[in-house]
């Protein structure tokens, strides 16, 4: 999902919120958006952006788990 940063709005258009990262956290993201070509900025929110997009983590973890049981079960039978 590049390009979600809207470069034709003015800075004073957007909220400003600073943050604190955890040990590591600001160069694991500075190295996902060197890899993605994007800016900081733009990897932050893109991650934030997919996070409120996709099915939440509960269902996820939910479908994994389904997943297992049946290759489980189908282990099982065999």
């Amino acid at each position: 999902m590049v390009g979600l940063w809207h470069h034709d709005a003015a800075m004073a258009d957007y909220d400003k919120f600073n943050l604190r990262f955890e040990d590591g956290m600001r160069a694991r993201l500075e190295d996902a958006a060197k890899k993605n070509n994007r800016s900081l900025h733009a990897e932050i929110i893109d991650r934030l952006r997919a996070s409120f997009e996709g099915p939440s983590l509960e269902l996820r973890v939910a479908e994994l788990e389904r997943h297992v049981a049946e290759l489980l079960k189908g282990k099982k039978s065999k």
